[in-house]
């Protein structure tokens, strides 16, 4: 015994069709509403996660661009005066303060690029490497004027690049990526 026709059938399916089509229109409508609506509350989230954290970010550029002019030669030899030192005292003095000023500026790299604080390491140690490298070259009865002369006319030498010249100029060019 068949409880439906085909007739049945066919009258069922032309009732539930029209039916079916709008519940995947108004599936689909509302999916892709709710696809642009999560997006956009990412969008502004971004938004208003950059605009709080960029006044941020941008201190942590200042602040390591003043770490590279700190430790560029001129400025640091004209902070820390070698009166009354041997040249391993001033050497020692030298290489401590450098590295003081990185450990003050490390949690900048919170802020910046790793790019960006991996070059600043790497200007610190080059910095570094310079005046170990000067120090030794040095007789052992030098004082620190003997050091402070010879790093000044190293660094005065129009082939060297100044290792904390090129920091700066790597966090400009980041810090000034961000700004578009």
């Amino acid at each position: 015994m068949n409880l439906f026709t085909a007739h049945d059938v066919f009258i069922l399916a032309i009732a539930i069709l029209p039916a079916f089509l709008m519940f995947l229109m108004a599936y689909f409508l509302i999916d892709r509403y709710l696809k642009s609506h999560d997006k956009a509350r990412d969008f502004d989230l971004l938004m208003k996660t950059n605009s709080e954290t960029m006044p941020i970010r941008f201190q942590a550029y200042e602040r390591l661009i003043l770490l590279m002019e700190r430790i560029s030669p001129m400025k640091f030899l004209s902070r820390l005066s070698p009166e009354g030192m041997t040249a391993p005292e001033y050497h020692l003095i030298l290489i401590t303060s450098i590295r003081q000023e990185l450990e003050h500026n490390v949690t900048q790299q919170i802020y910046v690029g790793d790019e960006s604080w991996h070059m600043v390491k790497a200007v610190v140690e080059e910095q570094i490497s310079i005046i170990n490298m000067l120090a030794k070259s040095l007789p052992t009865e030098a004082q620190g004027r003997d050091l402070q002369k010879a790093i000044i006319t190293y660094m005065q030498d129009p082939e060297v690049t100044i290792p904390s010249d090129k920091g700066t100029a790597q966090l400009k060019k980041e810090a000034r990526s961000y700004l578009g």
